[in-house]
């Protein structure tokens, strides 16, 4: 699900649920799609409530190539919330790949009221 704060310019993507790489771009799509979405905007991912067990180091690269195909519309600052021990290191895993290929300031924080207020603090 993206939801958009207007006031804030947050991208709010939840995205509960066992996921692949495929359905996570699918929501990379869905926000960049959405009508209230302006290129650059700071986002939160929240994955309080995902499952990433289908996930490897394979699908990390692809999904870095995508992403890096999309740069120039997906958010500066980017914070991940995930919600277990698995998902933190898929996020970290991602982080490594995403790097090299797509450059954003990103933040791994278990809070999501502490996600929302390091966005703001950096403006």
């Amino acid at each position: 699900m993206v939801r958009i704060d207007i006031n804030e310019q947050i991208v709010w993507i939840e995205l509960p649920g066992i996921l692949g790489i495929r359905e996570i771009e699918a929501a990379v799509d869905q926000l960049l799609d959405h009508p209230d979405h302006i290129d650059g905007m700071d986002e939160i991912w929240d994955f309080r409530h995902t499952n990433f067990v289908n996930i490897g180091a394979e699908q990390l690269r692809s999904f870095a190539v995508f992403v890096a195909s999309r740069l120039d519309r997906l958010a500066n600052r980017v914070v991940y919330v995930p919600g277990r021990d698995l998902e933190y290191g898929i996020v970290r895993m991602w982080e490594a790949y995403a790097e090299e290929k797509a450059p954003q300031e990103r933040k791994i924080l278990h809070d999501i009221d502490a996600a929302r207020e390091w966005l703001l603090a950096r403006r």
